[in-house]
């Protein structure tokens, strides 16, 4: 079947956010008088943030407030974004390349929509045409759901679309949906991930095949 679409995820495979969310959750352990053992923030990647709190709440033995906790963190990281967004290197060009390959575009995003509006202000339509947010479906990555949406949303279907996934959970999601997957890293270490920066569009095109 004809590929017709590339449907990106946010954090980790076109933008550095981990950074924003380390210092996050310091400064939150800390208004805690508690410190961070090693390990509490592993394997975090991919998941809502309401879903890494309650993870992190029971590594933690933490009673407080999932929701309130969840506020207290994107507002934190919605402030960082609004001053800087660190994409990662290659990351839009690749973005600009598939789209000037005449394919549709979509971000599929664990993240909530006020944090993506942090990074894309103004929804960046040269960049995406279509956007869903860990917010904008009832169940969010690993299950299928936020990729079946954005392929209705472009009204094609799943093996017409591939995704870029930097994590496991993503993985996971856009293989149930029947996409295609294109599981990037960042070293180029793994043979059995591509490295971001060394993509362009055909390559990521061969590799979805």
């Amino acid at each position: 079947m004809i590929l017709r679409a590339v449907l990106f995820d946010l954090d980790g495979t076109l933008l550095d956010s981990a950074p924003y969310w380390q210092t996050a959750w310091r400064a939150l352990t800390t208004a805690r008088f508690a410190e961070l053992p090693d390990g509490v923030l592993d394997d975090l990647t991919g998941l809502s943030t309401p879903d890494a709190v309650a993870t992190v709440h029971r590594r933690m033995r933490w009673d407080g407030d999932v929701p309130t906790d969840v506020a207290w963190l994107e507002a934190n990281v919605s402030q960082a974004l609004r001053k800087h967004v660190a994409w990662l290197p290659g990351a839009l060009r690749l973005v600009s390349e598939v789209r000037a390959a005449g394919l549709a575009t979509g971000l599929v995003t664990s993240s909530s929509r006020p944090l993506v509006d942090s990074a894309l202000p103004d929804r960046r339509p040269d960049l995406f045409d279509v956007i869903v947010c860990g917010d904008d479906v009832e169940r969010p990555k690993p299950d299928p759901s936020p990729y079946l949406y954005a392929v209705e949303r472009l009204q094609l279907t799943p093996p017409e679309c591939v995704a870029v996934e930097d994590s496991v959970t993503g993985v996971a999601s856009a293989t149930a949906a029947g996409c295609r997957v294109v599981h990037i890293g960042h070293t180029g270490s793994n043979p059995d991930e591509a490295a971001i920066d060394e993509l362009d569009a055909a390559t990521l095109l061969r590799l979805a095949r």
